[in-house]
């Protein structure tokens, strides 16, 4: 057995999360082993330049998740230093995905702890308080977050 060098390994997967998006995103990746609390997937740790400490989190921490759970995020906000502009606290299992404004392909999608987002931008505690359901955008790091509630194609089902 492996172990754990970092909570990307180890963190609780809301309820129903795993059964649709688990299995195709770790389907034959492997994360980089200096995680150091904020989970960066990449082809080669020498591309990474910048040692990235978490800063400390928020006491108490804001939201509805533990720091410790999952949330669905990409690489580009993890190794290419974007940031947050788009979060999404889905209504289906109370999980939360962050994303910056560049298109997500499977390629991109990882999954780290809700700290591991707090340490790359701290600002996203101006949305903890987002219900399920919902989602609120920014144009830029300092901007206004807009809010609006997700509508959902219910013939999907």
């Amino acid at each position: 057995m492996k172990k754990s060098n970092g909570p990307v390994d180890l963190i609780p997967v809301p309820a129903g999360l795993s059964a649709w998006f688990l299995p195709i995103l770790l389907r034959g990746q492997e994360p980089c082993r200096k995680q150091a609390g904020i989970g960066h997937w990449g082809r080669s740790a020498e591309k990474m330049t910048i040692d990235r400490t978490l800063p400390e989190l928020p006491d108490p921490w804001p939201f509805d998740q533990e720091p410790n759970v999952v949330a669905i995020t990409s690489t580009h906000i993890t190794r290419d230093g974007k940031p947050v502009l788009l979060a999404t606290h889905y209504e289906h299992d109370d999980s939360w995905g962050f994303q910056s404004s560049q298109p997500v392909t499977m390629a991109h999608a990882q999954l780290v702890a809700m700290k591991t987002v707090y340490g790359f931008d701290p600002s996203i505690v101006e949305i903890a308080d987002l219900e399920p359901g919902w989602s609120a955008q920014r144009e830029f790091v300092g901007a206004p977050w807009v809010r609006y509630q997700d509508h959902h194609d219910d013939e999907q089902k």
